[in-house]
């Protein structure tokens, strides 16, 4: 008879717990393709002080390591990457969530966006960047690298496959940099589960190949510097389609929640793991519908509700407080059924 291992349709992914833990207390950085953007969320709704994407999403490491430097020093000019498309303006580093119908008007986007990283960036415990690919295009009359096309017509750019070299020296270059400014930073370094199909599937996994050796020569040369896995995790543990959408590329949110959940072991201690699982039950009774809002069983809900918000040990953003407030007065005031 065969064991019931044999009949485990995954291949697990080793993950050795880091000896260095995120916490309340810090100011986490999240930057790169839209699963940055992914984790971004699940950090902001379980309170950590998190800047998730605020370029938008950017695929490329040299463009992400563009950016930084360009936060890190926000007296640098970014004059070069303007232009404007059907009376939209925007900027070739940025993300076209960014664009604006005025240059006035982006240039103040653009500058309050690379302020409030920069201040960012002054705190910063951790820097999460997630790559999604080591495929750059080149404005052919500037013979410029851009971050985004902002669906310019294809005849205008050049597509270059970048090679481990310059991606790894732009970005030990910044890395160094901001660690000059805070010398307790870690970062960790992630490749996007999200295949690039557009490409053909021989140039993604090219890309890809390209983007895990750059992390695992970013983590050799800087004992800062920590991989995460997702890559393997969506490949080899969670290597069924029922774990992508309709469009067969991105994760479900099943598969996002099974990648966060491997990450919170990583990363997080029982502590802080432990706090996540009592801001979800608060969230979990706010959401609840009271059927009989006079009866002792509501009142003792409410009242069980009450207490768990008043002992929560990290303060609640004030909007949720109202939210937590408001939901209680009008359960509370709510005739019954």
């Amino acid at each position: 008879m065969k064991s019931t291992k044999e009949f485990i349709l995954s291949t697990p992914v080793s993950i050795n717990p880091s000896d260095d833990k995120l916490n309340h207390n810090q100011q986490i950085i999240s930057l790169g393709s839209c699963f940055a953007e992914t984790m971004g969320s699940h950090l902001a709704n379980s309170k950590f002080n998190v800047l998730a994407n605020p370029f938008g999403v950017i695929y490329h490491p040299s463009a992400i390591a563009h950016l930084l430097d360009l936060s890190l020093n926000p007296s640098k000019s970014i004059e070069d990457g303007f232009d404007q498309h059907n009376g939209i303006h925007f900027h070739y580093d940025f993300h076209s969530s960014l664009s604006q119908d005025s240059k006035a008007k982006l240039d103040l986007t653009l500058e309050k966006t690379l302020n409030n990283t920069h201040e960012a960036l002054q705190k910063a415990d951790w820097l999460i960047l997630t790559f999604g690919t080591a495929f750059r295009y080149y404005l052919k009359t500037e013979k410029r690298p851009v971050a985004n096309c902002h669906k310019m017509p294809a005849k205008l750019f050049d597509k270059r496959l970048s090679f481990g070299g310059e991606m790894l020296e732009d970005l030990n270059r910044i890395l160094l940099s901001i660690r000059l400014q805070r010398p307790n930073l870690n970062v960790i370094v992630t490749v996007s589960p999200v295949r690039h199909t557009k490409d053909g599937m021989e140039e993604n996994m090219m890309s890809k190949s390209l983007l895990r050796v750059l992390c695992g020569q970013l983590a050799k040369e800087n004992s800062f510097v920590h991989y995460f896995p997702s890559y393997e995790i969506m490949l080899d543990e969670l290597r069924d389609y029922r774990y992508y959408k309709s469009d067969l590329i991105h994760p479900t949110e099943l598969a996002e929640d099974i990648i966060w959940l491997r990450f919170a072991q990583c990363y997080f201690s029982s502590k802080t793991i432990d706090l996540i699982s009592r801001l979800e039950s608060i969230q979990q009774d706010l959401s609840h519908r009271i059927m009989q809002p006079k009866s002792e069983a509501a009142t003792k809900f409410l009242n069980a509700l009450e207490n768990k918000i008043r002992q929560f040990p990290i303060s609640l953003p004030e909007e949720e407080k109202q939210l937590a407030e408001k939901r209680l007065e009008i359960a509370r005031d709510s005739p019954p059924d």
